[in-house]
């Protein structure tokens, strides 16, 4: 089987999925600052992921599901977003963590924890922050300040 060449200035799928992953992580959480309060916004301090980090997370999983095996269940782990066992069949994901024992959750654990704040729920390690500005906190921040 002949594999098909991308002329010059033309995307893969891998390329326009991964760019309609990011516009829709961008779109989500513009959503949501859009519908919290003020007040909530001011005190919340955390940042989700970014939304290209969202996306190849998404990519990646889509790639290659992560599904809990027999030798995984018999160790009794629990998601510690949910607090539910892993179950075998389910998918999951790693933290990037840089510890030994990698921190081990439900993928839509982790994806719904990606959308609201960007560091581990066990150690509190970072990934990339996002960088949508609310320009309203920001200019009554100065204000407060000034």
């Amino acid at each position: 089987m002949r594999r098909r060449r991308e002329t010059p200035g033309t995307e893969s799928s891998y390329d326009v999925e991964l760019k309609q992953f990011i516009r829709e992580e961008e779109n989500f959480q513009r959503l949501k600052l859009e519908r919290q309060q003020l007040l909530e916004r001011l005190l919340e301090q955390t940042s989700s992921a970014s939304p290209q980090f969202i996306a190849n997370f998404r990519m990646k999983h889509k790639m290659k599901q992560n599904l809990i095996d027999s030798t995984m269940e018999n160790e009794n782990l629990k998601c510690m977003i949910c607090l539910e066992d892993l179950k075998i069949g389910e998918p999951y994901e790693k933290w990037p963590c840089p510890t030994e024992t990698p921190h081990i959750f439900h993928y839509d654990c982790m994806l719904n924890t990606l959308r609201t704040k960007n560091t581990c729920p066990m150690c509190r390690h970072p990934v990339e922050a996002n960088k949508i500005v609310d320009y309203g906190i920001s200019q009554l921040l100065a204000q407060l300040v000034l």
